[in-house]
């Protein structure tokens, strides 16, 4: 399938795994992070499936022949109308130049392990993403190329490239903005009798009552795949903590800040669970797909989540009118807002073969044309200046929030927890929601001794 991952047979595994023993003798200065990345390499060949079948190219031929020019780019985007954006753009820029794309595309929770293997293993893709906390270690390493003079800066926002710098050096381009929110099914809504959207804590609470209460569920959660969870606090605990300690994140991977010494944090997280009473039956075995689906056919409220929500749920039903609204936090009107931020940026190994080749697609992807597909037909928010005002209605009112200035902006902030930190933190939210930690205080003291254990072995 076009998009699917590369497809590697079990028989093939115990090969690809003495390979990278072999090449482990033979590692630079980077063997260290190499042979760290190359633990998950096992794990990384199965998730991919067993076929027989060839990895296809952009243009849908077979796999690029060793004369022409390929760019390897590895993704996570699960939408279709997203996917088709990226159809479309490789499609026209192969037309163009001839130049070829083995695209290949896994699941979120799946994307980074993937990624550190195919560079312990030398199959780095030519082109990928990553988040500003992401990006440290491979910047750290000489994985990602300095995008600093490139010719799509002038494509882009005046504040893109100023606000997307690590150390004073633009590795990574952005492309998407984000806004975490309420996206809910109008309809749904209107035969509830909710004629006012909620603008505190209590408003909140009383609005999912009334949803429950008309018979539907509330909220719909894919708990199934962790990178929901931490999208879905994003909406309010985020902008809650960071607001009072723009280095909340840091602090606590540092070990200069402890969970169990934040009043806030407890009182948010308390809130988290309490919003998750109102949500789906087996939320940890509902996956996003799903979750969607059921905003979509009217089965539930709303979802949690970022703006790649609406595209997401009007695959389903074309017909559904989406809108959104900020997740109130406390009881304070003044303080229900947008958290917004920009996306992940698209990085360029620095290895790469074909790098001014992924430059120039750079150039065209930030182009009018491919900005028009990802506003209106993947329904998603872009850094692109100049473009025309978004047509979908969510889109629209995303916008008039911004204007208006309800909005707590994080991307200058480290906004997920890296590595390790952020694998504890799913595990003991996790627990928390499930119920096997009862309480706030327990689960702050839990993720405590997570982040002290992680933080001795460093």
């Amino acid at each position: 399938h076009l998009y699917g991952p590369k497809i590697i047979c079990r028989r093939e595994m115990s090969a690809a795994v003495s390979e990278i023993t072999v090449r482990r003798g033979k590692m630079n200065k980077n063997k260290k992070f190499k042979r760290l990345f190359a633990i998950g390499m096992a794990a990384a060949i199965l998730a991919t499936g067993c076929s027989g079948g060839k990895s296809e190219d952009a243009s849908g031929g077979s796999s690029a022949k060793a004369d022409k020019k390929t760019i390897k780019w590895l993704h996570h985007y699960s939408e279709d109308s997203t996917r088709k954006w990226i159809e479309e753009i490789t499609r026209q820029y192969t037309e163009e130049t001839g130049v070829e794309f083995d695209i290949q595309a896994v699941s979120y929770d799946e994307y980074q392990t993937l990624l550190k293997a195919k560079i312990a293993s030398d199959d780095a893709p030519d082109l990928f993403d990553l988040t500003a906390s992401d990006l440290k270690q491979f910047k750290e390493n000489g994985y990602v190329e300095d995008l600093s003079g490139a010719e799509f800066w002038d494509n882009l926002i005046e504040s893109a490239k100023e606000s997307s710098k690590v150390d004073g050096v633009n590795y990574f381009m952005p492309f998407e903005a984000n806004a975490s929110a309420a996206y809910y099914n109008a309809e749904v809504f209107e035969k509830a009798g909710i004629t006012e959207l909620p603008e505190t804590y209590t408003e909140f609470i009383d609005v999912l009552k009334k949803l429950e209460g008309s018979g539907v569920v509330p909220i719909a959660f894919g708990a199934q795949e962790a990178w929901t969870i931490t999208n879905d606090y994003r909406a309010d605990m985020l902008q809650q903590v960071l607001g009072e300690n723009p280095d909340w994140m840091k602090d606590l991977e540092a070990r200069d800040a402890k969970f169990a010494d934040d009043k806030t944090f407890l009182e948010t997280l308390e809130k988290f669970k309490e919003r998750h009473n109102y949500g789906n039956k087996e939320q940890f075995g509902t996956d996003w797909n799903k979750a969607t689906e059921m905003v979509a056919t009217g089965e539930a409220a709303m979802v949690i989540n970022g703006s790649w929500s609406i595209s997401a749920i009007q695959e389903k039903n074309p017909d559904v009118e989406i809108k959104c609204f900020p997740v109130p936090a406390t009881e304070k009107p003044e303080d229900t807002r947008l958290t917004t931020w920009s996306g992940d940026g698209f990085v360029v190994y620095s290895g790469s073969e074909v790098k001014q080749e992924v430059m120039d697609f750079l150039k065209v992807m930030t182009g009018q044309e491919s900005g028009n597909i990802w506003q209106n037909d993947a329904k998603r928010l872009s850094v692109i200046k100049d473009l025309p005002e978004a047509a979908d209605p969510a889109l629209g009112e995303i916008s008039a929030y911004m204007n208006e200035g309800k909005l707590f902006d994080v991307s200058s902030m480290q906004n997920e927890f890296t590595g390790e930190y952020y694998d504890a933190n799913v595990e003991i939210l996790t627990k928390y929601l499930l119920g096997e930690i009862k309480t706030p205080e327990d689960a702050a003291a839990a993720l405590d001794k997570k982040f002290d254990e992680i933080q001795s072995r460093q």
